[in-house]
């Protein structure tokens, strides 16, 4: 699977920065000439994957590759999503080889920015390569592509802006989209598959460039939930309705099981406590407890 395409800063360091410096070198790349198109940033975690030789979708982060049956909490509302979503038939009808693509995006959360998660996808694409081709391809053609096979993408804010007249450090970061506050910074995609990103928020550890700002300091919210009074039967209500209009099932027909797996993903999007390695509870603890919650809702 091909790695994530670079996404380097405007800004940079004060002893790189020149009269007429963009930012890295690399990022002057995207503004030297054709055109742009900008999107918003979204707060996440880097999502790519492939459609494997035996036909499976193979999924990752921006560091490696997960076991089938090994998907991180943290990204499981995201790879349900796809999987439920993505239009296998169409893709690999359309494609002589549909190992050589990966498919690059952002698994949403609300974990730093109050997105509404009812209303913004848990995956969201970004980016496209093609190996046949060996390149990362052009907005508006990713753009299509995610489309043909149901998967939703950011709405760009502008397109065709000439790169040359565009200062990206002086660009208006706008309002979010999913919520009622600015977005996480503005992505800048030259139409040759380049990238470059000016943030309104900082960095997290892993630095990835694709919207993942993850928690790098302790606190106690990153180590505790509290699940009486997040998980209400007005919490489950929303869960299970929408779950049962996304499945194409009877909200009656529910199991506790089922209900405990959509709980988990949801509880991961809206706090750091099960998407850190900070030594919050367990996955086990926490299912534990919501299936005992989810059991007593299911039956009144």
């Amino acid at each position: 699977m091909k790695e994530f395409p670079p996404l380097p800063s405007v800004e940079a360091p004060a002893e790189e920065n020149g009269s007429d410096a963009v930012g890295h070198a690399a990022a002057a790349d995207a503004f030297r000439e054709g055109h742009l198109w900008t999107e918003e940033l979204v707060d996440g975690d880097p999502l790519r994957f492939r459609v494997t030789d035996a036909g499976f979708l193979e999924f990752g982060d921006d560091e490696r590759v997960f076991d089938h049956d090994a998907v991180p909490l943290r990204y499981r509302a995201a790879v349900r999503a796809v999987r439920e979503e993505f239009a296998r038939d169409a893709f690999v009808t359309a494609v002589e080889d549909p190992g050589s693509v990966t498919f690059f995006g952002v698994a949403t959360h609300a974990r730093r920015l109050p997105y509404d998660l009812d209303r913004i996808p848990p995956f969201l694409g970004t980016a496209l390569h093609d190996v046949d081709g060996e390149r990362y391809l052009p907005p508006d053609t990713v753009r299509s592509a995610f489309e043909r096979v149901g998967l939703p993408t950011i709405d760009p804010i502008d397109k065709e802006l000439r790169a040359a007249h565009v200062d990206p450090r002086e660009y208006p970061v706008p309002e979010s989209q999913w919520y009622d506050g600015p977005a996480a910074g503005v992505v800048f995609h030259n139409k040759g598959g380049r990238r470059a990103v000016r943030r309104s928020l900082p960095v997290g550890n892993n630095g990835s460039g694709t919207g993942e700002t993850s928690e790098t300091h302790e606190t106690s919210e990153t180590k505790e939930i509290d699940l009486d009074d997040r998980v209400t039967d007005a919490w489950l209500d929303r869960l299970v309705e929408g779950s049962s209009v996304d499945a194409g099932i009877d909200p009656d027909a529910t199991t506790v099981e089922a209900v405990v797996d959509r709980a988990l993903e949801r509880v991961a999007r809206e706090t750091p406590a099960l998407a850190s390695d900070l030594g919050g509870p367990s996955e086990n603890e926490v299912r534990s407890t919501l299936a005992g919650r989810v059991d007593r809702y299911l039956r009144s």
